[in-house]
């Protein structure tokens, strides 16, 4: 499957937002390891409702993960149903993160 099939009901030019931050990413967390630091890296997307951003978001996951990355994705609107909004965000983490836990021998 193409990249571009994700992108294939694109009207407002998203997938020129995810090519740019396919190169951009990476190069921060580059520039953070060289510079001592974590390479972590936490990115926020903010606009009015109806902008685009739960389409470019769940295209952009959906991308990342064919093309191998590890993305733990929250909807707050679908998700978040907790007091605590760590427990939407550890369970998108533990649920992506789910195919590579090792597995027990034990019953």
């Amino acid at each position: 499957m193409e990249t571009e099939s994700f992108w294939i009901d694109d009207r407002l030019g998203r997938a020129e937002d995810a090519a740019y931050l396919r190169t951009f990413i990476p190069q921060r967390i580059a520039a953070r390891r060289s510079a001592g630091r974590t390479a972590s890296f936490v990115l926020n997307i903010n606009a009015g409702w109806g902008n685009g951003k739960t389409f470019f978001l769940d295209r952009f996951a959906r991308q990342l993960r064919h093309e191998g990355h590890l993305v733990a994705s929250v909807n707050a609107w679908r998700d978040d149903h907790a007091p605590d909004p760590m427990v939407a965000i550890m369970s998108a983490i533990d649920k992506a993160a789910e195919p590579y836990k090792p597995r027990s021998t034990f019953l």
